[in-house]
């Protein structure tokens, strides 16, 4: 059984990996991982990988620069891989399901399957939240 102590690790081996990076792409992935639980409890898993998968192409448009679009757009990517990387570490998606195919292999999972991978992802959003918060720069509190 996975516990707090993996959940924690796991999540702070992303967060050291996005501290080494800009300050705005930290600002982007801080404010990623505080939404993120609301996301997954408002939304669904579902429709929080699809939501992260469609800001995670190319460069976001929604206004700021095109640096900050690609910030953007990157943020989303690494989150993207952060939860796929989970859900393959607890058993949810098998060791070949890829971040592009990910959303292809959750909408192949029965309801039982969504179920444990939305309490997978909503388990590991609260400990990534505070890391973030607590070691990224930018963004809100």
């Amino acid at each position: 059984m996975i516990g707090e102590r993996e959940r924690m690790s796991f999540a702070l081996e992303y967060i050291k990996n996005v501290k080494e990076r800009s300050n705005n792409l930290q600002s982007e992935f801080k404010n990623l991982a505080q939404k993120l639980p609301a996301m997954l409890v408002n939304s669904g898993v579902l429709m929080t990988i699809a939501f992260v998968t469609k800001n995670s192409i190319g460069e976001s448009r929604v206004g700021g620069s095109a640096g900050e679009g690609r910030d953007r757009a990157e943020a989303n990517r690494i989150m993207l891989t952060l939860l796929i990387e989970w859900l393959k570490k607890v058993g949810v998606l098998g060791q070949e399901v890829t971040v592009d195919g990910a959303l292809e292999a959750l909408l192949g999972l029965s309801p039982t399957g969504l179920m444990i991978a939305h309490d997978e992802l909503l388990r590991l959003a609260e400990p990534l939240k505070l890391l973030a918060e607590a070691t990224l720069k930018g963004g809100g509190p």
